[in-house]
């Protein structure tokens, strides 16, 4: 039974911590529950009272101020970017229309695929410009043909004639005559075979119209198709980009230095870049290239950093926020950043001074890191290593304050 009347204990003074006051008001009138920062009644370094029945039943958690050093972070503006070698366009390499088959359909935007993979078919066919072009040609031959014809049957009269007068006429006129009609004849063999090659040549359009070559077009890497420019039965021809494809398995970062802070990044190696869309998330970014230029309006060099993006949660033109380790370190006392609370605009951390008894002290952050604070010089004094901080249930500790007769019920 006295286990029974422990646990409603328990749960009694957990109700009573997390229900909102009810305390009358203003000649009596109900108006509930306060905010925190005018209803807690919390007095910054006043001891809070908090048994130990209730500090495991609401799941109270503390972690050590450590004094160590971390290193000097500068926190620069920055975006990310698309790594040039990893993406790729594809074109066609010749004209003709855009085909599927029952084995192969066009990628999707975003979709995945693999290098080697199909990624376009392409009939080849004569173009319109071209079977046009080789009409006229044919038609241009065929009238040089006929004049030809015509040139040959009066460069063969006129030698016939020449030949009957051959004791009248000059050997010279007879010479000439001779070389007329060879001429004639040798334009005539020629436009004869060049009609021949026009002929193939449209006979060729004509058969590659009914029966085109098929060009297969393949993913020259692993990515996702970024970019679509075509559709299904479409005509291309070789300048028309088909696809855009991207491999987003690693991203560039490229963060603005501004020109006093360029020998701050000398000697840097690395970063940890957040961006809008993941605050939570850290991404860990390795020095690739220092700007070798000042950009003339905004007085900035440009620092890339190569980061590793397995889940591909980085994209083309995203804001981000980069903190470079400079290479130096800073030494003091730190704290886990998730013992930071805001009361009342001021940033405030609870240390527990004995088994049951909390102290709310005010504290200034110096530097930021990913999962520590370092506190300013002083906030140092009111701290030393090996303290314990309140981590998990701030918020219960600070209602105890507010019900400190509630708080200071113990089991006998």
């Amino acid at each position: 039974m006295k286990g029974f009347f422990l646990w409603c204990e328990l749960v009694m003074i957990g109700a009573a911590l997390l229900l909102p006051d009810m305390a009358p008001a203003h000649g009596g009138e109900d108006h509930g529950g306060e905010s925190l920062a005018g209803s807690s009644g919390l007095t910054v370094g006043a001891p809070i009272f908090v048994p130990v029945e209730t500090q495991i039943l609401m799941d109270i958690r503390t972690d050590l101020v450590r004094k160590e050093a971390l290193p000097k972070i500068l926190k620069a503006l920055g975006r990310t970017r698309i790594r040039p070698e990893l993406a790729a366009v594809v074109t066609s390499p010749v004209e003709g229309r855009l085909v599927g088959t029952d084995d192969y359909t066009p990628p999707q935007l975003g979709e995945r695929v693999r290098k080697g993979q199909i990624v376009a078919l392409v009939d080849q066919t004569i173009s319109a410009p071209e079977t046009i072009n080789l009409s006229i040609e044919r038609t241009k031959i065929e009238n040089e043909l006929r004049q030809a014809k015509t040139e040959l049957d009066l460069a063969e009269k006129e030698y016939q004639r020449v030949m009957k007068l051959t004791n009248v006429v000059p050997e010279k006129e007879a010479w000439r005559a001779g070389s007329a009609l060879t001429s004639a004849r040798e334009k005539l063999e020629g436009l004869k075979r060049q009609g021949k090659v026009y002929e193939t040549s449209v006979e060729g359009s004509r058969y590659q119209s009914q029966n085109p070559k098929r060009v297969v077009m393949r993913a020259p890497l692993d990515g996702i198709v970024a970019e679509t420019h075509v559709t299904l039965g479409e005509y291309v021809r070789p300048e028309k980009e088909l696809y855009r494809i991207v491999d987003l398995s690693e991203a560039l970062v490229e963060a603005e230095i501004f020109e006093n802070a360029i020998a701050r990044v000398s000697r840097a190696t690395g970063a940890r870049i957040i961006v809008e869309a993941y605050p939570d998330d850290s991404f860990i970014g390795k020095l690739v290239s220092l700007g070798t230029t000042i950009d003339p309006q905004t007085r900035t060099l440009r620092v890339l950093f190569s980061v590793p993006n397995p889940e591909m949660k980085l994209v083309a033109e995203m804001f981000a926020d980069v903190f470079i380790e400079t290479g130096e370190s800073l030494e003091g006392l730190t704290l886990p950043k998730s013992a930071l609370t805001d009361q009342d605009g001021q940033s405030v951390v609870y240390v527990k001074v004995a088994g049951e008894q909390f102290v709310a002290r005010p504290v200034v952050v110096a530097e930021r890191f990913k999962d520590r604070v370092k506190l300013a010089r002083d906030s140092e004094t009111l701290f030393k290593e090996g303290d314990r901080i309140v981590v998990q249930g701030m918020y219960q500790i600070r209602m105890s304050a507010a019900r400190p007769g509630i708080a200071a019920l113990k089991t006998n």
